[in-house]
């Protein structure tokens, strides 16, 4: 049976950033990037990050939460550690499902290429999505540094839709 309203919040998870987009099915409802910078020290993280998330499940009607897994870029930071947390515990108390894809991963399965960078991902998704595009050619660095987590996130987002359809054989 196809769910009709099957809304997903993709996430990028950051100490600094949190990329994140709702997607349904293949359309893009809804993305952005929530600055976490100022939410020190960890409890206070934990505690925006929820609140953020569940802000965007009450108000899209979240039924899945993805997320990009940055373990290998973030290794040791407990922040970084903090906000994982955070994103699964509200998945849990919210009875929502949560899948979590490695970088390498989706690139191979986006652009047929683990090794591709963040960059080339990000044009892929831009020629899927054109509004997106403005996003890639920034005027400053830190500007593109921080809409990459968009692409992130919806990277991590489209790969667990496809592999939905094809296991559902669609």
């Amino acid at each position: 049976m196809h769910v009709k309203n099957n809304r997903l919040l993709a996430i990028d998870p950051g100490a600094r950033e949190m990329g994140i987009v709702v997607l349904n099915e293949f359309q893009i409802i809804y993305y952005g990037v929530k600055s976490l910078k100022m939410y020190r020290p960890q409890k206070v993280l934990k505690r925006a990050v929820t609140d953020i998330l569940t802000r965007l499940i009450i108000e899209y009607s979240i039924t899945t939460l993805i997320i990009e897994d940055g373990h290998f870029s973030q290794m040791a930071s407990p922040l970084y550690n903090t906000v994982l947390h955070a994103i699964q515990e509200t998945a849990n108390c919210r009875k929502l499902t949560l899948a979590v894809y490695g970088s390498k991963p989706i690139r191979k399965f986006l652009c047929r290429d683990g090794k591709a960078t963040k960059q080339r991902t990000a044009q892929i998704l831009a020629e899927r999505y054109p509004e997106l595009k403005m996003y890639l050619e920034q005027n400053c660095r830190w500007k593109e540094k921080y809409w990459i987590h968009v692409f992130d996130a919806l990277a991590a987002g489209l790969t667990h839709v496809v592999k939905l359809e094809e296991g559902s054989g669609k």
